[in-house]
């Protein structure tokens, strides 16, 4: 489709709003998407994605080297995608990249516009598929010939529509359906519906206080991968695997990953920040949180990406360096827990108990994950019980201390635990034992950082892990736990730009 006829389309989008109006409604980023039916995308000219909400698949024909081309030379305006639309809208740049956001109106919202409109009679398919070609630009010369159909009868067909739907000509007619599409689809219901208002992304904006990007990638009709990306967009990526529960950022600037050029993704796990109908075995809920690493991979054409593992997720890190080491670069791994070296460990003992009467009863375990969050409902009780299950190393001690008296901490741990027991629950049944014997067939380089003081993971374990492991470097941090961050997130995600040296390497 020609360039112009995208601007016309763009004209008749200003005509109808105002400049001004047009200015503000198409800057708008999320608070006025109706998410139940629209999929979203935005890139960069090159078609390389910088945030993925829907099904991307649903482009692939619109992302052609041609229509790239138009869909940046405009501000507003609709390409047609089969029997759907989609709308091209120019972003604001970042990190100075060119930026354009398309999302796509399928045939029910198009059908619904139409219908509001209180037709006088039936639209019949070839009217929608004219209908369709006008919007897009098309003229009726145009959209005859790509029908295959005589100008004759297109003409009648633009009458029959102006007809039917009430109006004084094939401009008014445009304005309209143009009018009631932006009414159904972008439709801006209140953050209070809870039909509408996305949990996950409330449950993300209490645990970043930085500008983040949230991607809802659909993969299947039943999978979306979900995940969380900050940091320059064209940064080298370190690809974050948490533990069962997301960790906290207190009043964290991110202004460190953009003076390093680093960006961090963060795939969540299944059942974090989700509500799941059922869970998952211990090997199938492993296999989904690498399956989610390799998409997030391919999709945003990530070269030789660095993995961060933290706690629980060094589980989900060693699998994935197993399986894929030549795609990353190296495993970067930190208070590794549950990775089969812990022989003593009271809250091992808990996890595995829990992952036992999960088998036998679910009903019975949510009672208890409910009983637990009634008990830790006063803030003194929970911050009583983390430095107690942290005697003896005064630094977690310290952070806990700190992060509740000034970081509003007890809620957000609260609602950590309340949106991701379902992920602690699967990752305790995952056979950590077939892990530790499968680490020596992983080939990438592994750098182990570990607090000397780690209550829950002892030094001496960790220097087991690492002399198994073989092709790896160990960093002791000398007086500190479990906790490696609290004043500044580069002291933790530093270890990520540490190319190193193997210590024992030939």
């Amino acid at each position: 489709m020609p360039a112009n006829q995208i601007k016309s389309v763009e004209k008749y989008i200003l005509n109808l709003l105002g400049e001004e109006a047009a200015a503000e409604f198409y800057t708008t980023q999320n608070t006025d998407i109706n998410r139940q039916n629209l999929h979203r995308i935005i890139i960069d000219e090159t078609g390389k994605f910088i945030l993925i909400e829907g099904d991307i698949q649903l482009f692939n024909d619109v992302l052609t080297a041609e229509n790239m081309q138009r869909i940046f030379e405009q501000n507003i305006g609709f390409i047609r995608s089969d029997e759907g639309l989609i709308v091209c809208r120019a972003q604001p740049a970042m990190d100075d990249v060119e930026l354009s956001e398309l999302i796509y109106i399928n045939q029910y919202i198009i059908l619904e516009s139409i219908n509001r409109l209180r037709p006088l009679g039936l639209i019949t398919s070839a009217e929608y598929s004219l209908l369709l070609d006008l919007l897009t630009g098309l003229s009726t010369k145009q959209s005859a010939a790509e029908g295959d159909v005589s100008y004759h009868t297109r003409r009648n067909q633009v009458k029959s529509l102006i007809e039917k739907l009430s109006v004084n000509g094939q401009t008014e007619l445009i304005r309209n359906v143009i009018a009631s599409i932006f009414s159904v689809a972008f439709d801006a219901k209140s953050t209070d519906d809870a039909q509408v208002k996305d949990v996950t992304t409330a449950y993300l904006d209490t645990m970043f206080s930085g500008p983040y990007r949230f991607h809802k990638i659909q993969l299947s009709d039943n999978v979306t991968l979900r995940a969380i990306d900050f940091g320059p967009i064209t940064g080298d990526p370190v690809i974050v695997c948490h533990g069962s529960f997301l960790t906290f950022y207190p009043n964290y600037s991110f202004d460190w990953l953009y003076e390093n050029n680093m960006r961090i993704l963060m795939p969540l796990r299944p059942g974090c920040s989700e509500t799941l109908d059922h869970v998952y075995d211990g090997d199938e809920y492993l296999a989904k949180s690498i399956v989610a690493i390799d998409r997030l991979i391919d999709i945003f054409s990530l070269q030789k990406p660095t993995i961060l593992s933290m706690v629980s997720g060094a589980i989900v890190g060693l699998e994935y360096a197993r399986l894929h080491g030549d795609k990353i670069k190296k495993l970067v791994m930190t208070s590794s827990s549950y990775i089969g070296v812990i022989k003593n460990s009271k809250l091992r003992k808990m996890v595995k108990g829990m992952a036992v009467l999960g088998r036998l009863n679910q009903v019975i375990l949510k009672k208890i994950v409910d009983f637990y969050l009634y008990k830790l409902r006063s803030p003194e009780t929970t911050l009583r019980l983390l430095t107690t299950s942290h005697e003896g190393c005064e630094f977690d001690q310290y952070v806990y201390k700190e992060a509740f008296s000034k970081h509003n901490a007890h809620p957000i741990l609260l609602s950590c635990i309340k949106n991701g027991w379902q992920s602690f629950y699967m990752s305790c049944l995952i056979d950590d034992n077939r892990i530790w014997n499968d680490i020596e067939h992983i080939q990438c380089p592994v750098l182990l950082v570990h607090g000397q003081e780690n209550p829950f993971d002892r030094i001496e374990d960790i220097r087991l892990f690492h002399q198994k492991l073989g092709n790896s470097r160990l960093i002791e941090v000398e007086g500190k736990g479990q906790n490696l961050i609290f004043k500044e997130i580069g002291d933790f995600f530093k270890y990520a730009l540490d190319d190193f040296e193997l210590e024992n390497s030939e």
